[in-house]
């Protein structure tokens, strides 16, 4: 047995069974009274730091930043697409690379909550606004014809 990291209690058993389940305990730092199980258990319970609401590290925060950034760069770029002139949703409005050889990354929510506004225009200079239906088209343009080439399909023959 080992003892709690916080109340120094030879208290931790090697192996238990809970819920009908051997359960291996080896690598636990606390004891069942200062760290529940299926708590988390390896944090410091004295010094255990949640985000606040507020805080630049909460999930909530960093949504609201990647939204707020999308919709400047969005505002800089036109504010539509750039092909038919979408401008309904932001999600379906996406930033296409004209050249991919000089991509460095793609310009997602996720990479424009966390990487600075520098990076992001830089990017965006490399980029075109288009709409997600645009966006496909321009990488697939031969499936634009897909009902002319598969008339088993309405014939209602299944593949």
């Amino acid at each position: 047995m080992k003892n709690c990291a916080k109340c120094n209690i030879n208290s931790i058993p090697n192996w238990i069974v809970i819920d009908g389940k051997n359960r291996n305990l080896k690598n636990r730092k606390y004891c069942f009274e200062c760290s529940p199980f299926g708590k988390h258990n390896t944090i410091s319970l004295e010094n255990e730091k949640l985000p606040k609401e507020n805080s630049r590290s909460s999930y909530s925060y960093q949504k609201e930043r990647g939204f707020k950034r999308k919709c400047e760069l969005v505002l800089l770029k036109g504010g539509c697409c750039s092909k038919c002139g979408y401008d309904k949703n932001l999600a379906a409005l996406e930033f296409h690379h004209k050249n991919p050889s000089e991509k460095e990354s793609r310009l997602d929510v996720r990479i424009l909550t966390n990487r600075t506004w520098d990076f992001i225009l830089n990017e965006a200079e490399k980029c075109e606004l288009i709409c997600s239906n645009c966006h496909s088209e321009h990488h697939h343009p031969t499936w634009g014809d897909w009902k002319m080439s598969l008339p088993e399909l309405e014939s209602g023959r299944r593949l």
